[in-house]
């Protein structure tokens, strides 16, 4: 019995949280092109149904992009029991009377999630003409990783965003690790 109501307060306060903002979409899937134009249409009409605010409707539909395209080029395979499943990833859109948040969730190797890490922790404090120099440092001088990264979708998000922007992680296992992204966009 212990256990069941230790599993019971381990999804409380996530369910809590969700039942506190109104969900616009949930995505689980391997994301592929068709899925990420699905995706941003159904988020693009929800906002133009609740009448929101092209400056906001632009940015949400930004950061919902460069989310997706974070895990259709980052996220890493896995296989279970003998099953082997593509780079897959998780997407949550939900609104606030003050903000929209874009959540995602894939799975990346541990010294990925180290990089990512440092990385965003590195961004976070840095004053909006700092982190235009960094992009533009990016842009030109920039280590581009072995799939195309260079850290430039995480610094616009930071920039278009003007808020820092929220990482967990949860070892799987000696070689990966869940990585949880949050953008918060304020309305």
């Amino acid at each position: 019995m212990k256990e069941s109501k230790g599993y019971l307060e381990l999804i409380h306060k996530p369910y809590s949280q969700l039942l506190a903002k109104e969900i616009i979409i949930a995505f689980e899937g391997n994301v592929t092109h068709q899925v990420m134009k699905a995706v941003t249409s159904v988020v693009e009409e929800k906002l133009e149904d609740e009448n929101e605010g092209e400056t906001i409707q632009r940015k949400v539909y930004h950061i919902m992009v460069e989310c997706l395209q974070n895990i259709n080029r980052h996220a890493e395979g896995f296989s279970i029991v003998n099953n082997d499943y593509p780079g897959r990833g998780a997407l949550l859109v939900t609104v606030k009377e003050s903000n929209y948040t874009v959540t995602t969730v894939n799975i990346v190797h541990n010294t990925q999630a180290t990089f990512l890490k440092n990385f965003i922790e590195q961004i976070n404090p840095l004053s909006e003409e700092e982190l235009n120099d960094m992009y533009k440092t990016q842009l030109t001088e920039g280590h581009i990783s072995s799939k195309g990264g260079a850290g430039l979708g995480f610094i616009d998000i930071r920039r278009k965003t003007g808020n820092y922007l929220e990482c967990q992680f949860v070892k799987l296992d000696e070689e990966r690790t869940f990585f949880i992204f949050k953008a918060i966009i304020s309305r």
